[in-house]
């Protein structure tokens, strides 16, 4: 989530000391220009954590994208203050001030349903596109997002005048892709809120094909959000 946050080192220590007296393993990230993490634990953990985070002014309309699994999927828990939570090649990017509209994933189910035209544009890397992705969506050549305008920029022209929906996997990447897009002057940018976590818990595997890349031990998750072999 990106909100403006001053606090940090208050917030390390209160969601460190939290997690550690729950048993809940995984990363939080803390920034000046917001908040992202991946948490497992026990059911109630969880829900205490949510229920602690949306208590805090800042995150009352933080988003959770859920899903369950037999063993913890992680070895150990940090929460670490970083210059940002996500790595972008360009620093007027600002998605608390700027970032494209959102699109529920029952709208887009019924876009793509219709066969409506528009670009599906996948903001992920290439070893998670690999696993997975939208049926006829674009995907770009990069290993690091952090590069997503410099391949952005080569097709951008092809782009204009068009509809373009861009999605990720849990929809924090599309924050900064379709900021980016914007500031380049392009104007009907959408993205999928909640990413691609979000659609298949709301909409199953219409549409996708293949696994979703997940940055956990279990790597990836089917369309019915189980993990894979």
């Amino acid at each position: 989530m990106f909100t403006p946050l001053t606090n940090l080192e208050i917030l390390q220590k209160r969601y460190l000391e939290y997690c550690t007296t729950r048993g809940i393993l995984g990363t939080i990230l803390l920034a000046p220009e917001g908040i992202n993490g991946y948490l497992a634990g026990e059911v109630y953990a969880i829900q205490d954590m949510k229920s602690l985070l949306l208590s805090e002014q800042a995150f009352s309309a933080l988003n959770f994208k859920e899903s369950y699994s037999e063993t913890i999927p992680y070895r150990k828990l940090l929460v670490k203050i970083k210059d940002s939570i996500i790595s972008f090649d360009s620093d007027d990017i600002h998605p608390n001030e700027l970032t494209g509209t959102y699109v529920s994933p029952q709208t887009l189910k019924e876009w793509l349903d219709n066969n409506m035209e528009i670009v599906l544009l996948d903001t992920r890397n290439t070893y998670e596109t690999e696993m997975g992705a939208f049926k006829n969506a674009r995907t770009l050549p990069i290993s690091h997002f952090r590069d997503f305008p410099k391949f952005f920029d080569e097709i951008k022209n092809e782009l204009d005048q068009k509809t373009i929906v861009m999605y990720c996997t849990g929809g924090i990447r599309c924050e900064k892709a379709t900021a980016y897009a914007l500031k380049s002057g392009l104007k009907n940018v959408y993205q999928l809120h909640g990413g691609i976590l979000q659609y298949l818990k709301d909409c199953g595997g219409a549409h996708y094909e293949g696994t979703c890349f997940v940055f956990d031990n279990r790597r990836a998750v089917n369309v019915d959000l189980e993990e894979t072999n």
